[in-house]
């Protein structure tokens, strides 16, 4: 596994649907700190619910996460950021949808 649990997936793109209308500061600051709210609990649903205890792959599931969110709502978070472009979010999920594999692939053996 290497991905996202779809729930806080489909929780941080809710949360960002909900804030559409929201003016620009409230917006970035609330998926700012419910992003952070979210990566605090991730380890913690990983371990029990799906029974996750790699550490390698806790940190690629937080890593991927932040992508997400990224792709996401980029430009709501770091927008007003001068060096942000939402190419950058978007090369940074394709890149991570090809190395992470490769990072956190694990042998069945290596679990006993």
């Amino acid at each position: 596994m290497k991905s996202v649990p779809a729930e806080f997936a489909a929780t941080f793109l809710a949360l960002n649907s909900f804030l559409e209308g929201a003016p620009s500061g409230q917006q970035s600051s609330v998926l700012t700190i419910g992003g952070f709210v979210m990566l605090i609990i991730l380890p913690f649903y990983q371990w029990k619910v799906r029974h996750v205890t790699s550490l390698g792959q806790h940190i690629a599931s937080a890593l991927a996460f932040v992508i997400w969110g990224l792709n996401i709502s980029g430009s709501a978070v770091l927008g007003n950021l001068e060096w942000y472009s939402p190419y950058y979010a978007g090369g940074l999920l394709i890149l991570w949808a090809v190395v992470a594999p490769i990072l956190t692939v694990q042998r069945a053996d290596d679990d006993k």
